[in-house]
């Protein structure tokens, strides 16, 4: 089936980081986020210079036959939990983002060695929401339960998604 066909995850190199803030700061992405801002150049760096020397922190460009599809990033919260975040590139095709999904669980528990994954929806992205229960993933928190660790006043689901459901669903 060419839905659940796996998408090619890559380490981004330098060259890449203009395009990955270009892609995060389009008006598509930026409406999901729980800071809707434009991101500066010096902000966004700052970002990229963490995320690249935090041993906890993972980052992918999804790629399809060398072509970015989305990013997908990984937190390490405990030795084997992750949190997830993601969002494909604003011009590719329909059934991308499942195809990044399936392909980022594959990741987390093959590769990073993960027995759960956390996902933070915001409850007005239903299109987030379905595509986590798609993979499988089942409601922690809801909107009304607060975020811990999380400066913000933004009220979030929090899904969870564990490495024994995924090996039953694939």
């Amino acid at each position: 089936m060419e839905s659940r066909k796996l998408l090619e995850l890559v380490e981004p190199t330098e060259s890449m980081v203009n395009q990955i803030l270009e892609w995060r700061n389009n008006p598509e992405i930026r409406r999901w986020m729980v800071n809707t801002n434009e991101i500066s150049k010096d902000d966004h760096l700052r970002w990229w210079s963490n995320t690249k020397s935090d041993p906890d922190k993972y980052l992918y460009i999804c790629q399809d036959h060398g072509e970015a599809q989305g990013i997908v990033t990984f937190e390490r919260v405990t030795k084997n939990q992750l949190n997830w975040g993601f969002y494909k590139v604003p011009s590719v095709a329909k059934g991308t983002g499942y195809r990044l999904g399936i392909s980022a669980m594959d990741c987390a528990f093959s590769n990073l060695n993960a027995t759960s994954v956390i996902g933070e929806v915001l409850p007005t992205n239903d299109r987030s929401l379905a595509l986590h229960r798609r993979l499988g993933f089942d409601y922690a928190k809801d909107a009304r339960s607060g975020v811990s660790g999380i400066e913000s006043t933004t009220p979030l689901n929090i899904l969870i998604l564990t490495k024994a459901k995924w090996m039953n669903y694939k």
